[in-house]
């Protein structure tokens, strides 16, 4: 039975001390931009729920601004993992939740996310991790179309032309009721 599905490539998973958590390396993005996905992108750290109410849920923990691999849970809610963050390859540390906060409630949830892109000059791979992990806490919440559609812009301005259509579709799809960012989505597809 497959723990994650999907284009990306999942690695390492390993499970958290208690059991509630498997964490593993994902390739999401085509942070080369050479048009195909491959160990040569840089890969983030993500965690999938088991144990919790949120079962399934994934989180990630990581941005696709360095490369990220091999996360080891440690004692005291800690994850070792390896990274390119300095000027060489080097065994890091951060809290189990990852470098973004974690937060009870849509509403702090967001907050924090709000927070953190308003810190940031322009769309960073943090910012859009940080909104992805409040859209995937938080599916039923009646805002996310705001949300996946910042989303889909940030992956534009990134670059990640094949992920803004996926996401500028996904506000199309999973969005009727909300046709101002239904509108906005559908002229983006239209001039990429």
């Amino acid at each position: 039975m497959p723990v994650t599905l999907g284009e990306a490539m999942d690695v390492s998973p390993r499970w958290t001390r208690d059991g509630e958590k498997i964490v593993f390396a994902r390739y999401r993005d085509d942070t080369n931009f050479d048009g195909k996905l491959t160990i040569d992108d840089n890969p983030n750290l993500w965690s999938v729920e088991f144990g919790s109410m949120k079962a399934g849920t994934r989180r990630q923990l990581t941005d696709s601004s360095t490369y990220d691999l091999l996360p080891f849970p440690a004692p005291g809610d800690q994850l070792f993992y390896t990274s390119d963050r300095g000027k060489s390859i080097d065994v890091w540390s951060l809290p189990l939740e990852g470098l973004i906060p974690a937060a009870s409630g849509y509403g702090s949830s967001l907050q924090v996310a709000e927070d953190l892109c308003s810190e940031e000059a322009a769309w960073t791979y943090r910012c859009l991790a940080a909104y992805g992990n409040v859209i995937r806490l938080f599916p039923a919440e009646p805002t996310l179309a705001r949300l996946r559609y910042k989303v889909a812009r940030g992956s534009l301005e990134l670059g990640h032309l094949k992920r803004a259509r996926l996401l500028f579709a996904e506000v199309i799809e999973k969005h009727p009721d909300r046709p101002e960012y239904r509108g906005l989505a559908e002229i983006d597809l239209f001039l990429l």
